[in-house]
């Protein structure tokens, strides 16, 4: 944002605080945070054979379908 424009929208709300290094800084926190997340790995057979056996089902699936398409 610009001086002006936050200038502008403290006198049109006097209550609002608006601090452009404060929005700075928040944003700063935001991404720390997201860049120090962890990977959820538990269970993590579980899922990976879930997904396998939803893929070969789907394949199963539609297979005959693109065969007879096909010919």
């Amino acid at each position: 944002m610009k001086d002006a424009d936050v200038d502008r929208l403290r006198e049109a709300s006097p209550d609002l605080k608006l601090d452009p290094l404060a929005m700075a800084s928040k944003t700063k926190t935001d991404m720390s945070t997201k860049l120090q997340q962890k990977w959820n790995t538990k269970n993590l057979g579980l899922r990976l054979g879930a997904d396998l056996a939803s893929a070969s089902s789907a394949a199963a699936l539609v297979a005959p379908v693109i065969s007879i398409i096909d010919r």
